[in-house]
């Protein structure tokens, strides 16, 4: 159902959040008969932007993803042993949260996924705060002298 939407909607989708009632309306029909559950959500994050925001939240994901990779490959160039293996870790998580919603449709909506993001831009943020504080030291040494 998740691919038909997308092929009547390639370029925006159903809109957001419209899976379920875009199912509902007129795609009924793909439900398999033999579930019995009466399910009607995507049980899939990437079939869920696909059908919901087209095209276009498909790119934008991607330059999200991107993005993250870039930002997190950065942190980890710069970050001391100990906060590198915590940056590894939740992006690890992160990762994992991926591929665990395409078997339970709430990427996006997954609150360790936001905990785990949030909890790097953290170790981001001490990493500064250390290099601005040992920047002053310095300013203040060279000034004493």
């Amino acid at each position: 159902a998740g691919g038909s939407e997308f092929a009547l909607t390639p370029m925006a989708g159903v809109g957001a959040g419209g899976y379920q009632s875009s199912f509902q309306d007129d795609y009924l029909r793909y439900k398999d008969p033999k579930i019995k559950a009466n399910i009607t959500i995507s049980h899939t994050s990437m079939v869920s932007i696909m059908a919901e925001l087209g095209a276009i939240g498909l790119a934008a994901l991607a330059f999200v993803a991107v993005r993250w990779a870039a930002y997190v490959r950065g942190l980890l160039a710069q970050a001391p042993p100990e906060l590198k293996a915590a940056t590894v870790g939740l992006a690890m998580i992160t990762a994992i949260i991926f591929l665990g919603s395409q078997t339970e449709g709430r990427f996006l909506e997954d609150p360790y996924l936001w905990l785990a993001g949030g909890l790097i831009v953290a170790i981001d943020q001490i990493m500064r705060r250390e290099e601005h504080a040992a920047e002053a030291m310095l300013i203040r040494e060279a000034g004493a002298e």
